[in-house]
């Protein structure tokens, strides 16, 4: 069953943007592989964390909305995991009331 869902990603901040872009484009392709879509894209640039996280003091804030199934968001939770460009990411399903 296709559902809605927001993900938040915290890339490296010692990355640029055309490398959080191809970073990007990974995850895209991982959504439409599994039947997803995304729907919108914001990028909020380089920003400092509120606290260290492996001695980093800076991210690059992604929220993704996009839609899927459950077999969608593990597969995506389990490449967030091993991909070392990314400090913390946090996948939820949006509220059908949400605006």
């Amino acid at each position: 069953m296709v559902k809605d869902y927001e993900t938040t990603i915290v890339f490296d901040g010692n990355l640029d943007e055309s490398a959080v872009n191809a970073e990007l484009d990974k995850f895209k392709v991982l959504i439409e592989t599994h039947g997803g879509t995304i729907k919108t894209k914001t990028s909020t640039g380089r920003r400092r964390l509120a606290y260290k996280v492996g001695n980093k003091e800076y991210g690059n804030f992604v929220l993704l909305v996009h839609d899927g199934d459950s077999s969608l968001i593990s597969a995506m939770e389990r490449q967030l995991e091993i991909d070392e460009n990314v400090i913390r990411h946090l996948c939820v399903k949006r509220d059908k009331f949400a605006p």
